[in-house]
């Protein structure tokens, strides 16, 4: 009974991931349809900072396979190096079915983010034609047809909301952007499984922001995507998975910008999704059990050898708790092998650059960092986000320090990294 229950815990994850991994291979193969008549979209994308992907995810925002639609784009502030950007890349012009406005953010909340404050600002002054809002983050890169597969699952009045995933695509060899790609990979199936959508690739019926009280609600989160879910569900509103809506992040970093990711993202967890408890007591319980399935295995080992020895013990038995982490780790790379073959047929995405095998230690290392920041996670009384400190004061309850404007010492040029 205790084997039993400790390689159930210890390999939930990898039966979390066979789950997600079949429902978005499915999905593949059986999209949804484009309505024939498409709604009104409002494109949402707030800019602080240059992202290295930002040229990229403006072309391919302005570019989309789409009979009209806006795109709203609202930079922190007059000075920041996004502007730059944003006013080279309209120079060079747009298909005339994108209505472009550029603004700057007036309207900063102290209890939100400044993301938060930015889609408040735009979506407080919607045209009243629109009737579907999608986010776009500055490190997506959408493709043409996103638009159309984001309002696909909206001919189902079920729906609320849809999203698509983040995949991470490293093209370097550098620790920390490999450790990042395994750490998205093993948060997929937690995504699906959990319902958290994504706010890079996220859209959302407009009539669902009154019918849920999320534009009240954003007033006092962090992230709108985490945040989003609770009050969908209570609405009775469902959230659609859209495969086709995948986004490929290139983008490379440190293993210290990969640490604080990993936590910035369940601290977006812990603050506002309605199954936090649910997900920490579940990781929480896999942890456990596979730490000590590790144990009784390390126990085995050592009666193994002692036996060798002629010191006769019952010690040796144990050694067949080393199957559960063989399991998990064989079915891990399985995971991240299928999950990579299955985006790549619907995506493109620049082919890898190491093989598998040289992904076992960045393995080891996101899984450790993973168990350290989801117990820390809990504890976390500040976070910082692109330069601005917040201070949490509870569940859905944090407090902006001090606004400042983004600082960047190469000024309007992208970033080498990821920008945290």
């Amino acid at each position: 009974m205790i084997t039993a229950t400790l390689a159930f815990f210890a390999l939930l994850p990898i039966g979390a991931m066979a789950i997600a991994w079949g429902n978005y291979a499915w999905r593949c193969r059986h999209p949804l349809p484009t309505p024939q008549k498409l709604s009104e979209v409002a494109v949402i994308l707030p800019l602080r900072g240059v992202d290295p992907s930002l040229e990229s995810c403006l072309a391919g925002v302005l570019t989309q396979d789409y009979p009209a639609y806006q795109v709203h784009i609202v930079v922190d502030s007059a000075q920041d190096p996004a502007q730059a950007i944003v006013a080279r890349v309209l120079a060079r012009g747009h298909a005339t079915n994108a209505k472009v406005e550029v603004s700057v953010l007036q309207d900063r909340g102290e209890r939100c983010s400044l993301k938060l404050s930015a889609q408040r600002q735009v979506l407080t002054r919607l045209d009243v034609m629109v009737s579907v809002v999608a986010f776009l983050d500055a490190d997506s890169v959408p493709s043409a047809n996103w638009l159309r597969m984001m309002v696909a699952p909206f001919a189902d009045p079920r729906v609320g909301a849809s999203t698509g995933i983040r995949w991470a695509a490293p093209v370097d060899g550098e620790l920390g952007t490999l450790t990042r790609f395994v750490f998205n990979a093993i948060s997929f199936p937690q995504m699906y499984l959990y319902r958290i959508p994504w706010g890079g690739s996220f859209a959302l019926r407009k009539t669902a922001l009154h019918q849920t009280g999320l534009l009240d609600h954003w007033s006092r989160c962090f992230c709108e995507d985490t945040s989003a879910y609770g009050p969908l569900r209570a609405a009775g509103l469902r959230l659609a998975f859209v495969p086709e809506a995948t986004h490929i992040n290139c983008e490379p970093t440190d293993l210290a910008g990969a640490d604080y990711f990993m936590l910035r993202q369940l601290v977006c967890v812990r603050l506002h999704h309605v199954f936090w408890l649910r997900m920490l007591a579940v990781n929480s319980a896999t942890v456990l059990s596979f730490l000590i399935c590790c144990l009784l295995a390390l126990f085995g080992l050592v009666g193994a050898v002692l036996s060798l020895l002629g010191i006769t013990t019952g010690l040796w038995k144990l050694t067949g708790f080393a199957i559960i982490p063989a399991l998990y780790g064989g079915g891990l790379i399985t995971a991240l092998t299928v999950g990579d073959y299955l985006v790549r047929r619907i995506v493109t995405a620049p082919r890898p650059t190491v093989g598998r095998l040289r992904l076992v230690w960045p393995i080891l290392i996101a899984l450790s960092h993973a168990t350290y920041v989801l117990l820390k996670a809990p504890f976390v009384r500040s976070i910082d986000w692109r330069g601005i400190t917040y201070d949490i004061e509870g569940r859905d309850r944090i407090r902006m320090r001090a606004y400042r404007p983004y600082g960047d010492p190469d000024g309007e040029r992208a970033a080498a990294r990821s920008v945290l």
